[in-house]
């Protein structure tokens, strides 16, 4: 697989600092009550933005007590406890998101050990999804992919995925989230050795792929031009990627021949950097949709079926 690097050496010299993520953050969702026509009352209330009054989330009961930025910067201070000062990305989006991993210079020195000029390293990077939808917090570790700049996760390995099911006044839940941080962390080696499972299945990429997305198209026209584009455009990324490592071109005479994880990582990277999305978004909240994409959930799905399928 590579070198990975450890979840417990990061350093703050590159990302958001703590006083920009406040600044970030620097406002408050309120509770207010909704009306019907004609002034009528309803049960119903309504979240909006203190500064830019927006409507965020969902409608809710009078108990819902929605939760502040500093419960989302207690959680900060949690991972600063177990990790040490992580490098911060963060935006809004119905609810505080947070990315938190090393920067490019602690990946720099763990690239210094590399005998190879080019390895496939995977890094650490932690997730909080804070958001206004009635459910508790969620808390993920994945990883970051320096080969084709990837940040992705697995779901099915409980150990790197957990909820904060205090989701107000959780600063005083301080010893609570530290525990929590610190199961995350020693979660880091079972999904590497997943990992390193998944570089080790070999799979033919042709017919993964069409479980993936599907067969093509039968009838000409838009939706077979599609089907060609996306297919023609993973087969070229993870292409790219097997002459940066050395490996053998992909070819009808050896079946389209990868790795699993190599293929994963080929679909997984289409769907955050090259699948088109309205509105010109923004690279972290490319990330947040390539995580909410309906097709991770079949990628990672399949690609634990094989990897299955070949410890049998």
């Amino acid at each position: 697989m590579g070198i990975k690097g450890q979840p417990s050496v990061f350093n703050n010299k590159v990302g958001l600092t703590h006083e920009q993520i406040l600044e970030l953050f620097a406002f408050e969702v309120n509770k207010f009550p909704l009306f019907g026509p004609d002034n009528l009352a309803t049960p119903h209330y309504g979240l909006f933005r203190s500064d830019t009054g927006e409507c965020i989330g969902e409608s809710f009961r009078a108990g819902y007590m929605p939760h502040t930025s500093d419960d989302v910067m207690a959680i900060y201070d949690a991972v600063k406890v177990v990790f040490g000062n992580c490098t911060f990305k963060a935006t809004f989006k119905d609810g505080h998101i947070l990315y938190m991993g090393p920067n490019n210079a602690e990946r720099r020195a763990i690239a210094q050990k590399r005998t190879t000029k080019y390895i496939d390293g995977i890094f650490p990077m932690m997730k909080l999804l804070a958001c206004y939808d009635g459910q508790a917090f969620k808390f993920n570790m994945g990883w970051y992919r320096d080969l084709c700049a990837n940040l992705s996760r697995l779901k099915s390995i409980k150990e790197v995925n957990t909820i904060i099911r205090h989701t107000t006044a959780l600063r005083g839940k301080m010893d609570t989230l530290i525990q929590q941080m610190a199961g995350i962390k020693n979660g880091w080696e079972k999904m590497g050795d997943y990992i390193d499972r998944m570089n080790s299945v070999n799979v033919n990429l042709d017919s993964f792929l069409k479980n993936i997305v599907g067969p093509r198209p039968e009838k000409e026209g838009s939706a077979q031009t599609r089907w060609d584009n996306r297919i023609g455009d993973i087969f070229k990324r993870i292409s790219t990627e097997h002459a940066i490592l050395g490996w053998d071109q992909m070819t009808e005479a050896n079946g389209y021949m990868t790795t699993v994880w190599e293929a994963f990582n080929g679909v997984q990277g289409y769907i955050q950097h090259d699948k088109s999305r309205r509105n010109g978004v923004q690279s972290v909240d490319k990330i947040v949709l390539s995580d909410d994409d309906p097709m991770m959930n079949v990628l990672e799905n399949y690609s634990n079926k094989l990897v299955l399928a070949a410890a049998a």
